[in-house]
């Protein structure tokens, strides 16, 4: 369930890119930043992995190698805080 969001954040702002040109790829990928910079204000862990998924996602269709692969271990990172604390909640 939760992957489902990350993965629609990914793939909506794969759409954003393919219909626009290199100026609004540098627009998604400040706006990806700031989103991901205020899920993490808000402490969700499951916004935290959903927005640095995008931000992966905005460097990538930006063309951006390096800061792709460092959001990209930065939303891994995420997904794994999220889902140890959903784990710890369920008493696993």
């Amino acid at each position: 369930m939760k992957k489902t969001n990350l993965l629609f954040t990914i793939a909506a702002t794969s759409l954003v890119f393919f219909s626009c040109g290199n100026s609004i790829e540098d627009q998604v990928v400040k706006e990806s930043l700031k989103s991901y910079e205020m899920a993490k204000l808000s402490g969700d862990k499951t916004q935290i992995a959903v927005m640095a998924g995008g931000v992966s996602a905005a460097y990538q269709m930006a063309g951006d190698q390096a800061n792709y692969e460092k959001w990209l271990k930065i939303a891994d990172d995420a997904e794994k805080n999220m889902l140890k604390e959903i784990n710890d909640d369920s008493g696993m």
